[in-house]
């Protein structure tokens, strides 16, 4: 993407510095956005596994130490028990392993990329509730 004027609203407004974004630190974000900074990064890094043909695990991995520190804190924040640890390649990991926080996660984070659609055929009847507190089906 060339936009000069988006590149200036990351670097001016938002404190992203520019060139390689392997080590970035992790941004400050609102409360109000956690949300949707969540969503946006989990759309592009994470990705859904089937463990033993039958759970789901949502995982992100990077190198960042710091973003991956400040994606489990937030998902702990959000009430569910994310799970940290390090590869031998130098890269971190978060991941949901329990279905009920599996469950909460694809409830509370809007996901739009396809790669996330065989979650919704999953968990079309499940019930949990959303960022907002209401409960409504996950998909």
């Amino acid at each position: 993407m060339r936009s000069k004027k988006l590149v200036e609203d990351l670097t001016v407004g938002y404190g992203i510095k520019r060139g390689n974004k392997t080590f970035q630190s992790a941004p400050i974000v609102a409360d109000s956005k956690q949300v949707f900074f969540l969503g946006g990064l989990f759309d592009a890094e994470g990705w859904l596994e089937l463990d033993k043909g039958r759970y789901l695990r949502i995982r992100l991995e990077m190198e960042s130490y710091d973003i991956i520190n400040f994606v489990y804190n937030s998902l702990q924040s959000m009430h569910l028990k994310p799970r940290r640890h390090n590869r031998k390649d130098g890269s971190h990991v978060v991941s949901l392993y329990r279905q009920n926080d599996v469950k909460c996660f694809l409830s509370m984070i809007f996901l739009c990329h396809p790669k996330w659609h065989p979650s919704r055929k999953i968990f079309r009847t499940a019930e949990a509730p959303n960022f907002l507190g209401y409960t409504r089906p996950t998909m």
